[in-house]
């Protein structure tokens, strides 16, 4: 995997993520992702399972402004709320089983996160996204921009 302290300019995968929209009631959140192929030549993504999205193994770093990181959601058991049964929209343009993305394409998706964490009325929050994918070259953990938001006043 590339480690995060690699220089960005040096990976061939960027991925950008922006935050949506945000309602309250009933404190919806979306984010959206956008994975470009910066390099200069084809790169294959792979899935491990067909008919997964390419952002299927991701992983959310959500804090507050303060640095402190954002409980997530429990359901009736007290177990947290799993990302792939209750978290993901279905909402990209392409599906990759298996697949290049020629230099300069993207990839689009959205995550529908209001419903795994613990929004609070009038707090701001920061949001990181990191997503490994299996690649022709390897497995590759590509981390995003921090974005920063607020939720919305009750």
């Amino acid at each position: 995997m590339i480690p995060p302290s690699e220089d960005a300019s040096s990976r061939p995968l960027r991925l950008v993520c922006g935050v949506q929209s945000i309602f309250d009631p009933p404190g919806y959140a979306a984010e959206g992702l956008r994975l470009t192929n910066s390099g200069d030549r084809d790169i294959d993504i792979l899935s491990g399972k067909q008919g997964q999205p390419w952002f299927h193994d991701v992983s959310l770093d959500l804090r507050t402004l303060s640095g402190s990181p954002v409980p997530r959601k429990r359901d009736l058991e007290g177990q947290e709320i799993s990302f792939e049964k209750e978290g993901w929209g279905l909402y990209t343009h392409r599906y990759v089983s298996s697949g290049s993305l020629r230099p300069a394409e993207y990839l689009d998706g959205e995550l529908l996160f209001y419903r795994l964490y613990q929004l609070s009325p009038g707090t701001a929050y920061t949001l990181t996204t990191h997503v490994t994918l299996q690649t022709s070259d390897g497995p590759m953990e590509v981390v995003s921009n921090t974005v920063t938001f607020p939720s919305m006043p009750k």
